[in-house]
């Protein structure tokens, strides 16, 4: 899918008869972490629920490259707990 990511803004890139499995980009091991948080770009507004697998997926330094040319400025330091609690789901 990141062979297919537009170069241009607003560019689209359509491709008929694609199928994709989404049970595929998932680890094996599907329990998860879940708390409370904020978005990670300004306003970095409070509000959303992060999911958080136990098992990373891992990607190849190819794929981190090409999704860093296309996503800019989409992080910030980790923040600190702040009360905040974190369930484990199995």
């Amino acid at each position: 899918m990141l062979d297919r990511i537009p170069h241009e803004k607003g560019a689209e890139f359509k491709v008929k008869a694609v199928m994709v499995n989404p049970l595929d980009l998932l680890p094996k091991d599907t329990g998860y972490y879940t708390y409370s948080g904020s978005l990670t770009t300004p306003p970095c507004s409070e509000g959303v629920t992060w999911i958080e697998f136990k098992e990373p997926v891992t990607i190849t330094q190819q794929q981190l490259d090409a999704m860093q040319r296309f996503y800019h400025g989409n992080q910030r330091p980790v923040q600190a707990l702040n009360g905040r609690e974190i369930w484990e789901v199995n």
